[in-house]
């Protein structure tokens, strides 16, 4: 009898595991699940399609030979198909029953599963600022919103702007704003420097700088404690502790909230930050549901601890790696721990750091990285020495490097006591 997986979203990581659940098991039924009707789109090209550097909307979520992804697309092209505009609202872990609504009409159904994949993504945080909700008001939540800021600024309604926040996104759109458009755009930063969970305060000079020079106001140290404005003519200015700045439209970039309603509600574990608890093969806690994305919650390499990553290149990793542990795992590429290996990385490729010469990994345990071992992997490790990555290194991720450089500096002998704690959840 064919298996069912059913996946709640279908932005990022949930088209991921649905394809490579596919490949794996020709026979699976395959259903998506997503509140909105448009699908597998790249979230983080949204300051691009603003700036004009992505022309047409639909170059988010089209392939690379120009064909929409649309749920006939991923009928007729992935078998898998997609329930649009319909709301997960409840698990029965019992009866591995998932409780939808469909939008349109208010009918509610339910759909029995196998596996569960929850890839609910995240809610940009709106602050608690009187007139948040007015008109001209914006967060970067989904290509719907990125269309209605272009349609504002392209019909020459925005000659100023204010950014609420100075991480990546805030940066990005101010640079969209600024840049194609000539809008006057103001960043308000409540950290003492800009990209302040990116960045420590003396690099982050570099691009504060550069953001000046570019034409872009920057306020750190300071917040917004009120929008002006009203519901028709719209936003008119914000106050700041630096005092009011005259604006036509205000973009919200204060942070994401992981969206584990529907998993809390049926019992499965959340960590501090409220993103749910995930081991190496990205199971929750409860085996016959897995998870990814923005809504898990993972261990950070640099210094232990568990946080959320919000970055689109996580679950692109995550959806044909860790979940293609769902059926096969002795057929497929799985997060794991190695003994006497450490692994450093994000995403990607297993790397255990070796001694250079003595042919032998030191160490215990790392995090989200993986060794392929299925039949798409080749079976490749990727090796980095003391002398630096061998031709197998192909990832370029920031934290690669901030890792070897480290272990360079301080010594092999004080590197692994310190990195030999890091361990994954198990359930």
């Amino acid at each position: 009898m064919a298996k069912r997986v059913v996946i709640v979203g279908a932005v990022a990581l949930g088209p991921k595991v649905a394809c490579r659940v596919r490949r794996l098991d020709p026979d699976a039924e395959i259903i998506m699940v997503d509140r909105d009707n448009l699908f597998s789109y790249g979230g983080c090209g949204i300051p691009y399609y603003v700036s004009g550097d992505v022309p047409e909307l639909e170059e988010l979520y089209s392939t690379s030979a120009h064909v929409i992804r649309d749920a006939d697309f991923f009928r007729t092209s992935k078998g898998v198909d997609i329930m649009s505009r319909v709301e997960a609202v409840g698990i029965d872990r019992r009866k591995k029953k998932l409780l939808v609504r469909h939008q349109d009409d208010g009918k509610q159904e339910s759909l029995d599963y196998d596996k569960l994949v929850i890839a609910t993504g995240a809610t940009p945080i709106k602050p608690p600022i009187t007139g948040v909700d007015l008109p001209m008001v914006f967060t970067v939540s989904n290509l719907h919103s990125a269309k209605d800021i272009k349609d504002k600024i392209s019909q020459g309604q925005v000659g100023k702007a204010v950014v609420i926040g100075a991480g990546a996104i805030g940066i990005e759109m101010a640079e969209a704003l600024t840049d194609l458009w000539g809008v006057e755009t103001t960043i308000v930063e409540m950290a003492d420097h800009v990209l302040p969970t990116a960045l420590g305060k003396n690099i982050s000079k570099v691009a504060e700088n550069h953001l000046v020079e570019k034409g872009v106001k920057v306020l750190l140290s300071d917040r917004v404690a009120k929008i002006n404005g009203d519901p028709e003519s719209g936003v008119t200015s914000v106050e700041t502790g630096s005092g009011p700045l005259a604006c036509d439209m205000v973009v919200m970039s204060a942070g994401i909230r992981p969206n584990t309603g529907l998993a809390k509600e049926a019992g499965l574990a959340v960590g501090l930050s409220g993103a749910l608890l995930v081991d190496r093969n990205m199971r929750t806690t409860d085996p016959h549901i897995y998870a990814g994305g923005d809504c898990v919650e993972l261990r950070n390499l640099v210094n232990g601890e568990n946080t959320t990553m919000p970055l689109g290149s996580l679950p692109v990793g995550q959806g044909p790696q860790g979940h293609g542990h769902i059926f096969s795992a002795d057929q497929v590429s799985q997060f794991h721990t190695v003994p006497a290996g450490i692994d450093v990385g994000i995403r990607g490729s297993h790397i255990p750091i070796h001694k250079q010469g003595s042919g032998e990994t030191h160490g215990q345990t790392g995090f989200l990285c993986q060794r392929g071992v299925g039949p798409n992997s080749g079976g490749h490790d990727h090796h980095v020495t003391s002398h630096g990555p061998a031709s197998g290194f192909h990832r370029s991720d920031a934290v690669f490097r901030v890792a070897i450089d480290f272990y360079h500096s301080i010594g092999e002998q004080n590197f692994y006591p310190l990195f030999n704690q890091m361990v994954f959840h198990d359930f």
